[in-house]
């Protein structure tokens, strides 16, 4: 009984370990036909093969020949003729060995049992850390890693005290009691100890390998190609007159080239690490396109209003709008938390994006779900926004009232200074000198903007924003990107009451959208359906290049309105602007041409039909197995119950090798009078189930001599020829017993 106990809780090991990718959200494996054949058919099949047909039950000769040919057959069945064939014979060979070493030659191969159970633990815990990828992983994973962990305690320990009970069963008789408390103490311990332990209880550390130089990729030189295409609404006069006015307009060097780069090169891109510093890139890279008649355009991503004493502005865990891009949504989202201010009119925005993120315009009012097309890869994922945009302008600022008392308490996080007073009483020493206060409310944030005008912008994306740094941009440095430019003016906006927050995203406008850019935006129209619905003026392409960070303030009664410090600074010097590097767009081809219906799938259905098939086939044999089993245990007891599950038994595997049905109606000693050799167990076979009353002792000697009689016919009948054993083998006449 233990070694069936061992064989099974080993089975459910392995079956459980291959069916976690299949629900685990932060795994991702598919498994080929190589690997459903090799994992999910042969070594199941091989496990069966080594536990139950071991000789004697089978000769060597016998056994040997159809466990090679499940590994033969299979290999070339699932692999054909290469040299994956091998590597799966190999496999399957090793894992054959092991179980027959395990199950078949005793205490010595318990050993190789020990070891199998710490690789086997290995594999578990390497699975379950997967759950620690990353934060939204973590909470995904979180119900799924805790049930893998449940259920796979539970079967390393009982696998575990089953495999040292065979071991040492004299260490099992001395301290019998004492074992069986322990086991049944510990195994309640380990499930509420697994219950119990947080998602977070495996970390992960994260090694960074930075890329030193910049890829060499295959580009595409566009300019030429995307003059004028047919169909575009960008003609090629409107394209020179654009151009014309974009170089009179400023005089910094805005030329730049267009350049294609093909969708499966353009999958292996980091694009979360381009344009910002330490990004290699010198190159802009197309990250979405938006269409809106609205400009300039904030596209928010993450919202910052957390401010720490050391590490400066931190990311809002509880602002709903940071949970907004990683959102699954299967219908449109309506904002429940909408703000009513004043000069705001709803602005309907189209993202078509490579970001899997949805990223949307303060504040939004709806968010429609995101479409996935493969058809237009990397442009995969598209949809729509309403977002309730300020019309407001300075002039209506300066009319403020200030915060109430009610908004004091509500915006009380965004207003929270938390340093120290050393740190505290510098910022003030430092505003006290540069940003004299003003008598009004939107004043003191015009003069933090002000002040700015001998500050150095510099264009870039530096992710450092800690107070001392922030400290050291304002007093010493005054030089710096958006975001000591965003960071800097939240912290000093809080020093005169004024409720800020940092945000991060992409800034979208015309006033960037250079030759190159609607080049760009006129090959891609051309190339993608949606695109068509929206007039080119109304197209701006987002790329790396444009990744932007600014603050909000909270201005009553016109609410959280977006602020850009920089544009009151020294502009940057000339050259060097990434927004005038090479513009690279992917090349989007559609990859199924119009008009022609997909032709039926029939090798789908045909692999449907025969996983069914094979499903219901693999269902049936288990069934048969399991209730042998039963029977088998069953057997084991010596009671008339006991008695009825060996005649059952037996009725079975004779059926399955060629015998007649027995129907229910008939006892045993009417169905031993079509095979004589039937007599003696069905005499005392009925005896024992209709008899009433037995002598002491006498019960317990028919079932004696009735396991004997089982044995002489069973093992009379044995001897078969080969092609008859193995149909005896897969033979399912008998399941209905």
């Amino acid at each position: 009984m233990l070694r069936h106990i061992l064989f099974y809780t080993r089975f459910l090991l392995y079956l459980v370990l291959l069916c976690i990718p299949f629900i685990h959200p932060s795994i991702v494996v598919t498994y080929d036909l190589q690997g459903i054949g090799l994992w999910f058919a042969m070594i199941p099949a091989l496990f069966l093969m080594s536990f139950y047909f071991y000789p004697p039950k089978l000769s060597f000769s016998l056994w040997g020949i159809i466990s090679g040919g499940i590994i033969i057959a299979g290999s070339f069945l699932f692999a054909g003729l290469s040299l994956d064939a091998l590597r799966i014979a190999g496999i399957s060979t090793a894992a054959f060995i092991v179980t027959t070493i395990i199950f078949q030659l005793q205490g010595r191969g318990r050993f190789i049992a020990f070891l199998e159970i710490l690789f086997a633990a290995s594999l578990y815990f390497a699975y379950i850390s997967f759950s620690r990828a990353y934060a939204d992983i973590a909470a995904a994973s979180a119900g799924v890693a805790k049930l893998i962990l449940i259920v796979s305690l539970t079967v390393f320990f009982i696998h575990a005290v089953t495999l040292f009970l065979m071991s040492f069963p004299n260490a099992f008789r001395k301290r019998k009691r004492e074992i069986i408390i322990l086991s049944f103490i510990a195994l309640p311990v380990i499930v509420s100890l697994a219950i119990l332990l947080p998602a977070s209880f495996i970390t992960n550390d994260i090694e960074v390998n930075p890329r030193t130089s910049e890829l060499e990729r295959k580009m595409t030189p566009l300019d030429e190609i995307t003059k004028g295409l047919p169909g575009g609404n960008l003609q090629p006069e409107w394209m020179e007159e654009w151009e014309r006015r974009m170089r009179e307009g400023s005089g910094r060097d805005r030329e730049g080239s267009l350049e294609g780069m093909s969708p499966d090169e353009w999958q292996s891109m980091d694009l979360d690490n381009m344009g910002s510093e330490g990004g290699m890139s010198t190159k802009q890279y197309a990250v979405m396109v938006v269409a809106t008649r609205h400009s300039p355009l904030y596209v928010a991503y993450k919202y910052w209003g957390d401010l720490q004493p050391v590490k400066g502005f931190v990311e809002s865990k509880d602002n709903p709008l940071n949970k907004l891009p990683n959102m699954r949504l299967i219908e449109t989202w309506k904002n429940p938390d909408r703000e009513l201010s004043i000069d705001r009119s709803p602005e309907e925005i189209f993202f078509l994006s490579t970001l899997p993120q949805k990223l949307s315009v303060f504040q939004p009012i709806s968010l429609s779900p995101t479409i996935f097309n493969e058809e237009w890869r990397p442009f995969t994922y598209s949809y729509e926004s309403v977002s309730d945009v300020s019309k407001a302008g300075f002039e209506q600022f300066f009319d403020s009232p200030g915060l109430t008392e009610t908004e004091k308490q509500d915006l009380a996080q965004y207003l929270t200074i938390p340093f120290d007073q050393e740190t505290r009483d510098a910022f003030k020493k430092y505003l006290l000198q540069a940003i004299p206060p003003q008598d009004s409310y939107f004043g003191n944030l015009y003069a933090i903007l002000d002040h700015y005008s001998v500050f150095q912008y510099e264009l870039g994306f530096d992710e450092r924003v800690d107070v001392k740094k922030m400290y050291n941009f304002l007093t010493k440095v005054k030089s710096g990107d958006c975001t000591e430019f965003a960071n800097a003016s939240a912290i000093i906006a809080r020093f005169y009451g004024i409720p800020t927050r940092v945000v991060t995203g992409f800034l979208s406008d015309q006033s960037l959208q250079l030759p190159k850019h609607k080049r760009g935006l006129q090959y891609l129209q051309n190339k993608i359906d949606l695109l068509k619905n929206y007039s080119l003026r109304e197209l701006m392409m987002v790329t790396t290049a444009h990744r932007h960070a600014w603050f909000q303030a909270y201005i009553p009664p016109y609410g959280w309105i977006d602020i850009e410090a920089t544009s009151y600074a020294i502009p940057p010097q000339l050259g060097g602007n990434p927004n005038d590097w090479n513009l690279v767009i992917p090349l989007v081809e559609k990859e199924k041409p119009k008009n022609i219906p997909d032709p039926f799938p029939w090798h789908i259905v045909g692999l449907v039909f025969l996983g069914c098939v094979a499903g219901g086939a693999i269902a049936l044999y288990a069934f048969k197995f399991i209730k042998e089993l039963v029977y088998v245990f069953a057997a084991s007891t010596g009671t008339v119950l006991g008695a009825k599950a060996l005649g059952r038994l037996l009725i079975m595997r004779l059926v399955n090798r060629g015998f007649a049905h027995k129907p229910g109606s008939m006892t045993f000693a009417e169905y031993a009078e079509q095979y004589p050799s039937l007599n003696g167990f069905a005499h005392i076979y009925d005896e024992m189930c209709y008899r009433t009353s037995f002598a002491e002792n006498e019960f317990k000697n028919l079932f004696r001599q009735l396991r004997e009689q089982y044995r002489r016919i069973f093992y009379e009948h044995r001897k078969l020829g080969a092609a008859k054993r193995i149909a005896c083998v897969f033979s399912l006449r008998g399941i209905r017993y």
